[in-house]
């Protein structure tokens, strides 16, 4: 049985159980809905970790990438490791010893999920990695490098109360555009500017005023027919994927450089960021309620084949798989 060394917040590898996982929690999850895993200290963990990375223990090994810069409320232990992994990286000397110790039987893979599209070109250096994935990435600043560099599909869980009800019927759905977002980027102000604009036709448009509790974000997503998600700090939002999740369809503005697997009509609506083809774009699709309830089976599909954190998951095995006898 294959052995994965998996660090990271989710385990993207719980269902699979033709393979022997070690799964090593680095703290709380910013996924929404993720599993809660047993509080441990990665301070205390950090030993058996680096012996077991470096001994050759394993097939493949899955670790975040760190950035020293970003803080997402962890414990002071955490933001230490971290500075002291960024500073032990940056170190050519020390870079150079630590990429003599890797096992070449051991391929690792680095997952970036940070909304910068900066890649940690030292880190991934570093750990000698096989290949870094990232959840921003732009085709432009890609590096010139030993690692190959592979676009990251974000991932979003089921809440637990929806995980055995299917998604709600087209006929139910009362809602004909759910927007709920904080308003942190110039694309989701002018799309807000435009979405209110329609309040006043014979069109369903739920707003949230305030921030929702988890359980009514969710209640009324899934009762939803399209779902207004605008690019905010990162191109990849949760919600673009989380509406797929209950049979909506995004509506997102479209991507500037970044890879994306979001098409127009296949999984999305996506509009240029400007108020006609914002307007033509949701106008066109509530035209054709025929055509926007096969485009949200689409969007359904797209998630569990793609973007659902078992689908994620299965893509990293396959790489590590196909790779593993190259």
């Amino acid at each position: 049985m294959p052995k994965f060394l998996f660090i990271g917040q989710d385990n993207l590898l719980a269902h699979r159980g033709d393979l022997d996982i070690s799964f090593v929690p680095t703290g709380k999850a910013y996924t929404p809905d993720a599993p809660r895993y047993p509080k441990a200290s990665l301070l205390f963990q950090l030993p058996r970790v680096l012996y077991a990375l470096y001994s050759g223990k394993y097939e493949a090994a899955i670790i975040p990438a760190t950035d020293k810069s970003i803080n997402y409320g962890d414990s002071l232990s955490q933001r230490c490791i971290r500075q002291l992994f960024h500073a032990t990286s940056q170190s050519q000397t020390l870079s150079h010893f630590s990429r003599n110790l890797v096992s070449s039987h051991t391929k690792i893979l680095i997952l970036d999920r940070y909304d910068s599209p900066e890649i940690q070109t030292k880190q991934a250096l570093f750990t000698h990695a096989e290949s870094y994935w990232k959840l921003n990435l732009i085709k432009d600043l890609l590096p010139d490098s030993s690692f190959k560099v592979h676009s990251l599909p974000c991932w979003v869980y089921q809440p637990e109360s929806f995980t055995t009800r299917p998604p709600l019927s087209w006929a139910d759905r009362d809602i004909d555009l759910f927007c709920a977002f904080s308003v942190n980027s110039e694309a989701k102000k002018t799309a807000l500017e435009w979405t209110k604009r329609f309040l006043t036709k014979n069109i369903k448009i739920f707003i949230a005023d305030s921030p929702l509790s988890s359980t009514d974000f969710h209640e009324h997503m899934a009762r939803s027919k399209i779902v207004l998600s605008p690019e905010g700090i990162g191109y990849h939002c949760f919600r673009h994927y989380q509406a797929m999740m209950h049979g909506a369809v995004p509506l997102v503005s479209m991507p500037n450089r970044i890879v994306t697997d979001l098409a127009h009509g296949k999984n999305s609506l996506l509009y240029e960021n400007h108020e006609d083809s914002f307007r033509k774009t949701f106008s066109g699709a509530l035209h054709d309620g025929t055509k926007l309830q096969a485009l949200a089976i689409k969007c359904r599909e797209c998630w569990e084949q793609h973007h659902s954190p078992s689908a994620v998951g299965d893509k990293l095995v396959a790489y590590m798989m196909n790779h593993s006898t190259q």
